[in-house]
């Protein structure tokens, strides 16, 4: 309905005009689509990103565990020592008194050029004086920890990978007590090395004493 007053307005469109335009409409609806999908999209994949992140926390946390459980395991094992018994199993002791037959006393540890001279008595408590006989180990601990810079007596054959074998130790037999004497050989200059450990064994294989001692040469 146009006012007498005034003119009725009209608009007087081109086809090209009229194609422009609804040309903008369709960029702009597609444009929108557009948005609106990726927006999904992205938050479809934020949310497969934050599950994976929060999967590879809990990996980690996990793996963490574990190491520290490891390190607990070789914090208790530290200075433990792998040995082999008479039927060829494999056993890892660590330090401490596992017999009271056996005891060692004077212990003294002096430097001898390029070796380690180890002295001490070793006691039998043994009730009547009842004869024991077995086998005792000695080692030198290089401070690096590889095992090809140990020096042992006697001398070994020490090897990452093979277990010490007991019946490899020097023999003794006695009633009463025995002085023993040893040298160690060292490959390395002698404040490389950090730890004497004295393993004594019965014939069978059992440890009675393991001590594992600091060095101060």
């Amino acid at each position: 309905m146009v006012s007498e007053k005034r003119e009725p307005v009209t608009i007087e469109l081109s086809i090209k005009e009229m194609v422009l335009t609804a040309v903008l409409v369709i960029c702009m609806v597609a444009a929108s689509v557009y948005s609106v999908v990726n927006f999904n999209k992205l938050r479809t994949e934020h949310q497969q990103l934050a599950g994976s992140a929060q999967v590879l926390r809990e990996q980690l946390a996990a793996r963490e565990a574990k190491v520290d459980s490891l390190r607990q395991q070789i914090d208790e094992r530290k200075g433990a020592v792998l040995v082999v018994g008479r039927n060829n199993d494999t056993t890892m002791v660590s330090p401490g008194a596992y017999s009271e037959r056996m005891t060692i006393e004077d212990l003294k540890v002096e430097p001898e050029n390029d070796s380690l001279l180890v002295s001490f008595r070793l006691v039998n408590n043994g009730q009547n004086e009842e004869l024991a006989a077995g086998f005792l180990v000695l080692l030198a601990e290089h401070d690096s920890g590889d095992l090809k810079r140990f020096g042992s007596f006697p001398n070994l054959s020490i090897l990452p990978g093979n277990a010490l074998n007991f019946s490899s130790g020097d023999s003794y037999a006695i009633r009463r007590f025995k002085f023993v004497e040893a040298s160690i050989q060292l490959e390395d200059k002698l404040s490389s090395y950090n730890r004497l450990k004295v393993l004594i064994f019965d014939n069978s294989g059992e440890l009675l004493l393991y001590q594992d001692l600091r060095l101060n040469v």
